[in-house]
């Protein structure tokens, strides 16, 4: 039976093993209009995955390439701009998210990154990235070429978007979104008026409002950009005026921007025409990272055009993780047939309003740079209070189903109810909660929007 067929089944179980202990099932529950969740669970590996699965073009659900914060840089936090996707999911009324690119100490997204047509973040290296748009989605790679034009008519390449000035220099355009212009080092810092999004393809025209010289950070305001230059290059920026002009020019080439929309990077690629990709070494990643079991977060298509949004667990004795040709395998069985790996480890996240479905790695939500953001409607929750119920203690080791019941004690249909537990135990989409080791859990329930939960202690 084809997966788009679920829009006329509220609640699809499938036992994949026939058995009357099961090692691999999975669960697919129709949320809302044309959004899909999938759990399933292999206890002889052991691997849990879960999706979202996004069924276009007739959905009604968007997807959105989202920052954490509204500035990228915020250096007198801890975070650095960073933040948890719990907390973006609730900061942009999503309905769901993913966590994104891979980044450094700064928060800055390390690969390109383009939201709603604006380049926020220029590629890395060789790495890949997904694109989509309202008919389109694809793996490929981004080039992104960008000169400085000083008013003596001079072209200096620019090095860098929206990122730190590193210590062998460079020259760094800060556009509004970055907040602040950084350097490793001491520099010189112009600061343009009239400071808007860099075009993908146009110039972008600025005045000197004025030049700030041996500093690590300056603050930009709503209608600047900063211009941060380290090294030879310096000294020209320095001898500028108020009321200079400096015009940007930026090219942006790799996809068919008449119907692209968001682009967010990652790598390396897992699928391409539904043939799985090993092309990790040319991406610059080590066989290590590619080899080994982790956390996955990965982003595809189908044929269909469908966008799938997965998480693998791992680092847990319920969940050893996947490799990179793991994580290929299993977004093919899945359905996609183009996929890329974005950034795994203790950041993999798959958040549905107000509830975590996977369980990080490090116990805890990791902060994060980017992401990628799923709005839309879902199906209305039950009228009333809802109760989660079950055993309030149980002894590591066991296991016990839960249930969401109404106020009269009836149990609202499981192919409603999406299932969460973090803490000492974990939870498969039947209810079934299987304990881990001395502790608290605290088990959720979502249902239309709405969560519920209850807390557990294992002994």
């Amino acid at each position: 039976m084809r997966l788009r067929s679920l829009a006329f089944l509220p609640f699809l179980p499938i036992l994949l093993l026939g058995t009357a202990q099961a090692q691999v099932q999975s669960w697919e529950k129709l949320l809302g209009p044309g959004l899909v969740y999938r759990m399933e669970i292999d206890l002889g590996k052991p691997l849990v995955v879960h999706s979202l699965r996004i069924m276009r073009p007739n959905s009604q659900m968007s997807l959105r390439a989202s920052l954490a914060k509204p500035q990228i840089h915020a250096p007198s936090e801890a975070a650095k701009g960073r933040d948890t996707l719990s907390n973006i999911v609730k900061s942009n009324q999503a309905l769901a998210g993913i966590n994104g690119d891979f980044f450094p100490w700064t928060g800055d997204p390390l690969g390109v990154m383009i939201r709603d047509g604006e380049l926020l973040s220029r590629p890395f290296g060789a790495r890949s990235a997904f694109a989509w748009g309202p008919a389109f989605a694809s793996v490929g790679k981004v080039t992104w070429e960008a000169r400085t034009i000083l008013v003596s008519g001079e072209q200096i390449p620019l090095t860098g978007l929206n990122e730190e000035v590193p210590e062998a220099g460079g020259l760094v355009l800060n556009t509004p979104v970055a907040g602040h212009a950084l350097s490793k080092t001491p520099a010189t810092h112009i600061v343009l008026a009239q400071g808007k999004g860099l075009p993908l393809d146009g110039i972008l025209t600025m005045r000197v409002e004025r030049v700030v010289s041996n500093e690590l950070a300056v603050a930009i305001g709503p209608e600047q950009a900063v211009l941060t230059v380290v090294g030879p290059q310096a000294e020209k920026f320095s001898r500028m005026e108020p009321g200079d002009l400096v015009i940007v020019n930026s090219r942006v080439s790799g996809f068919d921007w008449e119907k692209v929309t968001h682009v967010i990077g990652g790598g390396p690629v897992l699928l391409k025409d539904g043939t799985i990709q090993n092309a990790f070494a040319a991406e610059g990643f080590g066989a290590s990272f590619a080899n080994d079991r982790h956390p996955r977060t990965a982003i595809g298509a189908t044929q269909e055009g469908d966008i799938l949004l997965v998480v693998v667990d791992g680092r847990q004795t319920m969940s050893r993780g996947a490799s990179l040709a793991e994580m290929a395998t299993v977004m093919k069985e899945l359905g996609a047939v183009t996929a890329l790996n974005l950034d795994g480890g203790g950041s993999s996240q798959l958040q549905l309003g107000g509830i975590i479905l996977n369980r990080p790695s490090e116990g805890t939500e990791r902060t994060i740079s980017n992401n990628i953001l799923l709005f839309g409607e879902v199906f209305p929750a039950p009228q009333g209070a809802l109760t989660v119920r079950g055993v309030p203690r149980l002894k590591a080791g066991q296991s016990t189903a839960y249930s969401l019941v109404d106020e009269q004690g009836n149990t609202i249909p499981n192919g409603r109810v999406a299932w969460s537990a973090q803490g000492s135990g974990w939870i498969d989409q039947s209810g079934v909660l299987r304990t881990l080791q001395p502790g608290k859990v605290t088990v959720r329930a979502w249902v239309g929007g709405k969560v519920f939960s209850a807390e557990v202690t294992v002994e």
